[in-house]
């Protein structure tokens, strides 16, 4: 009973990451500003729940990046310190 409730635990965790990262994904793909950053703070928030989840951390930086550029780019009011 104990085995089972551990790995139903750990499933769970699991799906909960995934759904995490599929909905940071569906964000970064709409592309607007606003979702570029949300997806940055679910990669991020999940990397921080999972250290060693290499697709959280990569999908994070790029999302920041991104969120950077296009800040840049459009020239969004404090878009220097963004940048930073």
């Amino acid at each position: 009973n104990l085995l089972l409730s551990l790995v139903t635990c750990f499933q769970l965790a699991t799906l909960n990451a995934q759904e995490l990262l599929s909905q940071a994904d569906a964000l970064y793909d709409a592309g607007d500003l606003k979702s570029v950053l949300q997806s940055a703070e679910l990669y991020a928030q999940q990397f921080k729940a999972d250290p060693k989840s290499y697709e959280a951390a990569w999908k994070a930086s790029r999302s920041y990046r991104q969120y950077a550029n296009d800040s840049k780019e459009a020239e969004v009011e404090g878009w220097k310190d963004i940048c930073k």
